[in-house]
């Protein structure tokens, strides 16, 4: 009897079929690994083992011991020490270039170039940079800082270096953002840029044209002509950098170019192009510009958008009828959205329209958002009498906080404006009483009147001592400081400088819990326009981190508001302490400098100097290398680009957390 092929059954057949495919899958998650979201807690032993005693040296600001680390066999170690060195002052900085020109390390040129190099040192490191002494392109962060128009020809004459090396390109746009050059180098430096193949060496030398642009292009016609020539050869939308760059640098040319060339949607995907052009409508003849350009834009998707587009209609002395009305049906009276309706407000106002109507709404924006009194408070003064507004502005200082300090401001304007000696005495009775209270931000919301001779006397030099020895014996840093600034301004020949309240200390990290964290800690925010998350780099920025997570378990920064944002470059919060822009905790951060640059999604932490860091933070809405170095770089956003872009000033975090992964 022969043996028959048995036939299996069909379902057996399909249940090997899916067998073998999630063998597949399982495979397949074997040899290509877990994504960096899944893959197992990394930590890292330098934290524990050699951080410690190089954040010692930090925290005394010790040079010496600080470059002896920079001989350290540990890289992490080494690169920890050098970025230290950034902001640690010296003695003797020949001897600091010399040992910079003898090692030619990146990260020594990096050190360096935060120094105040002279003239001298740098004629010497320019000399061993022509005579081939010197080899790496790191000596292009000193030209970068403090190099002149001798160093932008000194990078120009070599061109082939120059097309190869984003450091050196980022020296040239550095340079020529202050200092004067002529037309042909100009038009060689588009070109230069234009033909090289690194998108990075592009945009950092046209970057310097994009930041001179800030007030609007600068270029007369034929050269705008030229200019534009050889972007159009380059090829418009093919980097989309360049294009947001070319609309400040050539102004309202690029709007049709790019609205007819992109169309609406790819233009919505990309807030900063927007933004740009909006701007651009500050500099631009309105009766030659596209009425449907002007129409997009007016009612762009982006809150943020719409407003600059209103800030720029208000840089033009006459506007027409119809186009005031259409943004009075369609924007100020529909509108639930405080900015814009301020926005709209002012330009209506400005404009001679009758903004009566709106006075309630105007009352109740001031409530919901505190952080546009500065705004409100002018359209309120049109709209009240003296004794109204009056008995407002001095309602609000005596609620304190943001309300209070603008609130101090405008009682300040409406002072200079008053020319009722009865109210003038009443006002120097309530400075009085204010500085007695010392409530910090409605002190801080006084600095310009007590700055103005012409509404504090010289003869009232007594009582603003007094209130200087106040705030010292009490210990209140903020407001001692802020009087010492006066004093010293105004009576340079009568105040005495005694000896200073010491500054907050340096909070130390916990290092064990740093350690524990990993090498890839995340940081959620949940704000009021969506979730934004911050990849935090406990490696570059120890202190800091280390910082952020202890306020954040703590719940700090639940609740705090976006106090700041600043169109087309950063959005700024953390202040749970005065919540006015001005607070933070009862410590300081020593800054942290970081090889990284500051692009879009970079997280940072607020500064009024070296050494004064503490629990604001602000992310980028784009590229900003003129903060690298001078602030500390904590991580960058790694999801939530679309809200960063969203948020505007009053949105607020509602809860952070911190995610070890």
């Amino acid at each position: 009897m022969c043996n028959k092929r048995r036939t299996l059954p069909k379902y057996n057949f399909r249940f090997r079929t899916l067998l073998i495919i999630f063998i597949q899958i399982l495979l397949s998650a074997h040899l290509f690994g877990c994504s960096a979201e899944e893959r197992p807690l990394e930590k890292s032993e330098v934290i524990l083992n050699y951080y410690p005693d190089i954040a010692e040296a930090i925290s005394d600001r010790d040079f010496d011991a600080l470059l002896g680390f920079t001989e350290h066999s540990n890289p992490g170690a080494e690169s920890l020490a050098w970025r230290a060195l950034a902001k640690t002052d010296t003695e003797d900085l020949d001897l600091f270039v010399n040992r910079a020109i003898e090692l030619d390390k990146s990260e020594t040129w990096f050190a360096l170039s935060f120094h105040p190099v002279s003239e001298d040192q740098l004629n010497k490191i320019s000399e061993a940079y022509l005579s081939k002494g010197i080899e790496s392109d790191g000596v292009c962060e000193v030209f970068r800082r403090h190099g002149q128009r001798p160093h932008l020809e000194l990078l120009l004459d070599d061109p082939e270096r120059l097309s190869q090396s984003e450091g050196c390109a980022l020296a040239v746009g550095s340079i020529i953002t202050r200092v004067e050059i002529p037309e042909d180098t100009v038009l060689n430096l588009f070109h230069i840029a234009f033909d090289v193949q690194d998108e990075a060496v592009r945009r950092n030398i046209i970057y310097g044209f994009y930041r001179s642009a800030a007030g609007g292009p600068p270029y007369a016609p034929a050269m705008a002509n030229e200019i534009s020539r050889a972007w159009s050869a380059f090829g418009i939308e093919r980097d989309p950098i360049v294009d947001k760059y070319m609309v400040r640098i050539l102004g309202q040319r690029t709007l049709p170019i790019l609205y007819n060339r992109l169309g609406e949607r790819r233009i919505n995907q990309d807030v900063q192009l927007s933004i740009e052009m909006a701007r651009s409508v500050a500099h631009s003849s309105l009766a030659s510009l596209q009425n449907e350009i002007l129409e997009y834009l007016l009612f762009h998707e982006n809150k943020l958008v719409r407003e600059q587009t209103l800030e720029s209609l208000g840089m033009h002395e006459n506007l027409d009828p119809e186009l005031l009305q259409s943004i009075e049906d369609k924007i100020t009276r529909p509108t639930r959205s405080h900015i814009l309706f301020v926005q709209s407000l002012t330009l209506l106002h400005n404009k001679d329209v009758n903004i009566n109507p709106y006075k309630r709404k105007l009352e109740f924006t001031a409530v919901q958002n505190p952080y546009l009194l500065d705004r409100v408070f002018p359209l309120l003064r049109e709209l009240e009498s003296d004794d109204e507004y009056y008995e407002r502005l001095v309602s609000g200082i005596e609620y304190g906080g943001i309300t209070g300090m603008h609130s101090m401001r405008a009682l300040g304007n409406y002072w200079r404006e008053s020319g009722d000696a009865f109210r003038n005495a009443q006002i120097r009775r309530l400075i009085n009483s204010e500085l007695e209270r010392g409530e910090r931000s409605v002190v801080a919301g006084m600095q310009q009147i007590l700055m103005d001779d012409d509404l504090i006397l010289d003869d009232e030099y007594n009582w603003m001592l007094s209130a200087y020895q106040r705030f010292a014996e009490r210990g209140e840093r903020d407001n001692y400081r802020m009087m010492e600034q006066i004093l010293e301004g105004r009576f340079p020949d009568r105040f005495e400088k005694p000896e200073q309240i010491g500054n907050k200390p340096f909070r130390i990290p916990d290092w064990h819990r740093l350690y524990d964290m990993g090498t890839r800690p995340h940081w959620v925010l949940e704000t009021s326009r969506g979730t934004i998350e911050v990849r935090l780099d406990p490696h570059t920025a120890p202190f800091t981190v280390s910082s952020i997570d202890s306020l954040t378990r703590a719940g700090a920064y639940d609740g705090v508001t976006f106090h700041r944002v600043v169109k087309n470059f950063v959005i700024q919060s953390g202040d749970f302490d005065r919540r006015d822009g001005f607070g933070g905790p009862d410590y300081r951060l020593p800054t942290e400098p970081s090889y990284e640059t500051f692009e879009r999604g970079a997280a940072g932490i607020a500064s009024s100097g070296t050494d004064t860091e503490g629990s604001q933070f602000f992310f980028m809405h784009q590229w900003a290398p003129h903060l690298d170095g001078h602030y500390t770089r904590f991580g960058e956003v790694v999801r939530g680009m679309d809200v960063v872009d969203k948020i505007q000033v009053g949105d607020t975090v509602e809860k952070a957390r911190i995610s070890i992964r």
